[in-house]
């Protein structure tokens, strides 16, 4: 018999990447899920019977998902929500009940760990939610499904519906201290699917020593008893990199740390260590971190590069020094901006993570982020698609909340503050809508066939139209000049800038003739994801 399934359910999120690539963040798309990869390994390990089931990659339908746990008929069934599949998570547990399942439900991750009694009440086909990290608490909780227990009070980590109906809240279960001891993640989804997941995800580590008031790591790793944030050591990632070199012929590598180095000595020690491990090892990879700017250091980042690394992932969130600061993100824009020439100085690949609209967002602001971005020379349209969300377990969320209580909300619902912000917003989207296929046929190619060199210029190109109608957009509306006739004449251009772009890649596609190398003769140093 099946001990316990896992299961990712795809989310409303995941869908609109997968319609509108070039609006909405690939991250769900791309990566198959390491928390239930962990569970699995962790639970398989002791003897247990485990599936897992990802309706993001494994594209399944909700119809498909519930046959399939029929089928399995598992003891349990765990969800993992992150932020998103909630809806998709009632509904699958709804229909599975109707069927006649009467396993036991599940739930983990950030967002059932911060909201574990509301969801409880909202979902009443959900008998538990595993709070915090799972591991341990997972084994504890099949261990008394399989003897029947009833009476769950002993398992540290769980908030769980009694037999009467009422909830409780089991005491917080510890960090688990020493990440090396955990087995290798599980990789079925990536052995059902080789074809979509050319970067292997991998975690050198848990947890974040920073606070960002919207950031949910933060929280998350300071409630339980232990360490904030720990690292595997070198010789153990760089072990799970050849064992994965090994079964799967994979050589490419995103790592999904939220703060790859850690700070101060310690951090850099470890990135120096995991380079030279990987370098004394004579191993042909690629990979990519997720960093903070002010921990990007030359000397590390280039020894790291000789090691492999292709692009870093960088949360800049703004380019307006009183956001950063309402945000305690504890960093300058010149920093943020310094860590960016750092970058392209040594010819790493970097992206931006960029929240440009907030509760308080204004002209000001708005002319702030324009004048950063167009310095950056980083980002696309996609920028303007995405806003600050206030999530539950946030320290934001508790300073928005307005003095309700907590466990009746998931998120902060907002209006911009500003009307003429809001002005902007709805202007700039509907006029970057058109660019949005060409950017994103620029990501494409870079996989594919046309130089490195022309895509940067094409890159350029429609990046520097989109911030040229954005700046004309803004004096219009600080101007109130905003009309519909000058909106309609703005469209009109975005769509010719669009299709001029579209049509000389298209040129340059049949010219180049499938060359995978640039203008120089040299390989294209960037990943292909």
């Amino acid at each position: 018999m099946t001990d316990f399934v896992l299961l990712r359910p795809q989310g409303e999120r995941t869908r609109r990447a997968k319609e509108r690539p070039a609006q909405v963040s690939q991250y769900y798309v791309q990566f198959e899920s390491l928390g239930l990869g962990y569970l699995a390994a962790f639970l398989r390990e002791r003897g247990a019977q485990v599936e897992i089931l990802d309706g993001t990659i494994d594209s399944w339908s909700p119809d498909a998902i519930v046959e399939r746990i029929l089928a399995l008929n598992p003891r349990i069934l765990g969800f993992s929500i992150l932020w998103e599949g909630y809806p998709d998570a009632q509904s699958i547990g709804g229909r599975l009940r109707a069927a006649g399942w009467t396993g036991h439900l599940t739930m983990g991750q950030h967002f059932a760990t911060f909201n574990h009694e509301r969801v409880l009440q909202d979902f009443p086909e959900l008998d538990s939610v595993v709070r915090f990290e799972g591991e341990h608490t997972s084994w504890e909780l099949l261990q008394a499904v399989r003897a029947g227990e009833q009476e769950m009070g002993d398992i540290k980590g769980l908030s769980w519906r009694r037999p009467d109906g009422s909830i409780a809240a089991n005491p917080i279960r510890p960090l688990i201290e020493d990440l090396d001891t955990l087995p290798f993640p599980a990789r079925d989804v990536m052995t059902r699917n080789p074809e979509k997941l050319d970067w292997v995800t991998l975690a050198g580590s848990r947890g974040c020593p920073w606070r960002c008031r919207y950031c949910s790591i933060s929280t998350f790793y300071r409630i339980p008893e232990g360490s904030i944030f720990r690292h595997r050591s070198p010789k153990n990632i760089v072990d799970e990199m050849v064992e994965i070199m090994k079964v799967y012929g994979k050589n490419q590598f995103s790592f999904v740390d939220d703060q790859f180095t850690g700070g101060g000595k310690r951090g850099r020690r470890f990135a120096e260590s995991l380079a030279d491990e990987i370098l004394d090892r004579g191993l042909e990879v690629r990979f990519s971190i997720e960093n903070r700017a002010d921990t990007i250091d030359v000397p590390i980042f280039r020894k790291l590069k000789q090691a492999g690394l292709q692009r870093v992932f960088m949360g800049i969130e703004s380019g307006y020094q009183p956001t950063l600061d309402y945000y305690r993100k504890d960093i300058s824009v010149e920093q943020n901006m310094e860590a960016i020439r750092t970058l392209e100085s040594l010819d790493i690949t970097m992206s931006l993570g960029f929240m440009f609209f907030n509760p308080r967002t204004d002209a000001k602001e708005i002319r702030a982020n324009l004048g950063f971005l167009r310095e950056a020379r980083q980002t696309g349209p996609e920028i303007f698609f995405q806003d600050l969300t206030i999530w539950s377990g946030t320290a934001m969320m508790d300073d928005e909340r307005g003095g309700r209580d907590l466990s009746d909300m998931y998120t902060v619902e907002y209006e911009l503050e500003d009307p003429k912000a809001h002005q902007f917003r709805d202007a700039i989207r509907s006029l970057v809508k058109p660019m949005a296929s060409p950017f994103s046929k620029i990501q494409k190619e870079r996989a594919r066939s046309m130089s490195e060199t022309l895509l940067l210029r094409f890159e350029d190109s429609m990046r520097n139209a989109t911030l040229d109608l954005a700046e004309e957009v803004l004096e219009h509306v600080e101007r109130s000049e905003l009309t519909d006739e000058k909106l309609s004449a703005l469209h009109q251009r975005a769509e010719q800038e669009a299709t001029r772009i579209q049509v000389a890649m298209d040129v340059a596609t049949l010219l180049t003739g499938g060359s995978e190398t640039d203008h120089t003769g040299s390989e294209s140093q960037r990943p292909s994801s």
